[in-house]
């Protein structure tokens, strides 16, 4: 491309890009106000309207070529005979942007009209709009009635003053008062010949708000048929209120009927007085049931304390592969070690489970790698044999996880497709409105409330709630041991509640708070191994550790150190080891919590005043609409 050319292309580009910017701006800055807004209305015999809207326009900044309306056709029976013209101007019908034109468009819900007339800017010019409205007047037998949106919400800018006079056909008077709905104020007259009266807006009317007129008149002046959407807006005037009623007291029966479920059906019995501590473990239950028993479902907490107790009662050992160098600058690697206690076999169905699921046929397994793709596939199998042993013990009357389904999915789902389908058979009138969207609240608050509730269904037997409560003081004691023990007399204590101390959640604390006691024996079951173990196969002889339980010269059997000798030997003092078993529960942690990638990847002349109603006229009133100037 020649040098003049692509100069010529680079400034014709930015010519364009600053004239588009110059009317994006310029239509960001347009602003006008309606000095007048006066609608006449005037009825005739054949049941028709003819309308004539005078606006009165003052444009205040940026230009102007068009103004628009659109009239929509809600109970009506259609529209016609659309005219434009300034009081001095006449304006043609014309498909194209021409000025001094209008055009009119349809479409199934609206009629459109537009008009273009010159540019203009900060002047003040006034505009009429003539139609005809068809099937407008309902009748009764007791009088009939004309409802219209004569100003209708959808305007940006404000209208200083409106006047709309409706004129009644000739032999026909007002039966009641008119009628005005606005936030307005709204006076009206009605003339000495009775036939004629005058709405007259006090104050300014703001952007986005209407006013519409209701006025009853002598029936069988009007000869015409009633209007074909009569029947329909009749039928939808009558239900709403009963609708609108269902509505209210379905949101105030939704939630009580959830609240009244949960009093019969999942509510705790009633156990009387319960210590608000307790010292020991209240009964032979182990730390993961227990936690189990007391939240009612099966915690990431429940299945850690598993390992801990497992490794109390001998069945697994839990070592490390750190050195010096390690501790200091890098996380150990952890390792369960299965001890082939023949205790395992005495032992519960969802214990055994566990145990299978994490070493398979391995001896040595550990917390990292490929444990958590294979530990996932048994959880489910693992959390039915827990629930299904707390069933066993008489604590639930049912599995927990089945009375959350069964509430959570079934009897809300049945409920929802009641009242959905009550909902949706209320369609058959005109179109979904405030009156038909507030069936759907009660329901909906009833289906949220059941899913809520739903996790707090599952009741406990009578004996169930008795040991719960008990547990819960087990556990509020090891909460605040140091308020209830000295924490020297009770160091025996550790590696006996440890397990419980994981269950409830609280083990960093417990073990910040033991390793700072020298009387606080190591764990029998912890320990760690050197560098040179690493290169033994998982398939080779167990592995010795510094815990290890080691035979003395007399034959008896008794342990290496403790927590203050184990610290102490590995040079950073008694936190060391407390460092030491946090990395360990953290590795416990990931492992149980982690989802397998392949699980990852699936996972809206008399007078009066008819003043500031707020009541929406929308879906009784005729009409309605909008229009505004570009």
């Amino acid at each position: 491309m020649d040098k003049p050319v692509r100069i010529f292309t680079i400034l014709s580009f930015v010519l364009v890009s600053l004239m588009m910017l110059s009317e994006s701006a310029n239509a960001q800055n347009k602003t006008l106000v309606w000095e007048r807004h006066d609608v006449e209305l005037t009825i005739n015999t054949d049941g028709t309207m003819d309308v004539k809207e005078t606006q009165r326009i003052r444009f205040l900044t940026g230009t102007f070529r068009e103004g628009y309306v659109y009239r929509l056709k809600n109970n009506t029976d259609g529209m016609s005979g659309f005219s434009v013209y300034e009081p001095d101007q006449t304006y043609e019908y014309w498909q194209s942007k021409k000025d001094h034109s209008y055009r009119v468009r349809e479409d199934g819900e609206k009629y459109e009209v537009i008009w273009n007339f010159p540019k203009v800017s900060r002047d003040v010019r006034t505009y009429v709009l003539e139609y005809t409205v068809e099937g407008v007047v309902r009748q009764y037998e007791s009088g009939d009635v004309l409802n219209w949106f004569a100003i209708p919400e959808d305007h940006a800018f404000p209208i200083n003053n409106s006047t709309i006079t409706v004129t009644l056909p000739e032999g026909a008077e007002f039966t009641e008062p008119p009628v005005a709905f606005s936030p307005n104020t709204v006076n009206w007259t009605v003339s000495e010949t009775g036939r004629t009266a005058t709405f007259k807006v006090n104050g300014l009317i703001s952007a986005y708000d209407g006013v519409a007129v209701e006025v009853a008149m002598t029936h069988g002046v009007v000869v015409a048929p009633p209007p074909s959407w009569q029947a329909q807006a009749d039928r939808r005037a009558f239900f709403e209120p009963i609708m609108l009623l269902i509505g209210i007291l379905g949101v105030i029966l939704g939630p009580l009927s959830v609240y009244w479920i949960w009093l019969k059906k999942g509510k705790d019995p009633e156990i009387g007085v319960v210590p608000d501590y307790i010292t020991q473990p209240p009964s032979g239950l182990s730390p993961g049931l227990a936690n189990t028993l007391i939240a009612e479902y099966v915690s990431h907490a429940a299945i850690k304390s598993f390992l801990f107790d497992f490794a109390k009662r001998d069945f697994i050992r839990i070592v490390d592969d750190a050195n010096l160098s390690k501790i200091k600058s890098g996380r150990p690697k952890i390792y369960l070690e299965k001890t082939n206690s023949p205790d395992v076999k005495n032992s519960s169905n969802y214990e055994r489970n566990l145990l299978a699921s994490i070493f398979q046929s391995a001896q040595i397994r550990s917390l990292e790698g490929a444990l958590p793709e294979k530990f996932h596939k048994y959880l489910p199998r693992l959390r039915r044999a827990i629930f299904d042993d707390l069933v066993a013990k008489d604590y639930f009357a049912e599995a927990p996880d089945k009375v959350r389904q069964r509430y959570s999915v079934s009897l809300g789902a049945l409920i929802w497709v009641v009242w959905l389908a009550f909902f949706l058979s209320s369609l058959w009138l005109p179109y979904v409105n405030l009156y038909t969207v507030s069936l759907a609240i009660g329901p909906i608050l009833f289906f949220i409330g059941m899913q809520f509730m739903a996790q707090h269904m599952p009741a406990k037997t009578e004996l169930g709630a008795r040991e719960a409560a008990k547990w819960n003081a087990f556990k509020t004691y090891l909460q605040n041991i140091e308020q209830y023990s000295d924490l020297k007399h009770v160091a025996d204590k550790f590696e006996e509640y440890l397990p419980y101390a994981v269950a409830f959640g609280i083990e960093r604390r417990w073990i910040h708070i033991f390793s700072q006691i020298p009387e606080t024996p190591t764990p029998s079951w912890y320990g760690r191994r050197e560098d040179r173990s690493l290169k033994q196969s998982h398939t080779s002889a167990p592995i010795e550790t510094r815990t290890q339980r080691v035979q003395d010269e007399a034959g008896e059997w008794s342990s290496s150190s403790s927590l203050n000798e184990m610290g102490s030997e590995i040079g950073s003092g008694l936190n060391v080891l407390g460092s030491q078993m946090i990395s360990t529960l953290s590795t416990i942690d990931r492992t149980v919590r982690t989802l397998p990638a392949s699980m990852r990847s699936s996972s809206s002349s008399s007078s009066g005043s008819s003043g500031g109603s707020s009541r929406s006229s929308s879906s009784s009133s005729s009409g309605g609409g909008g229009g505004g100037f570009r």
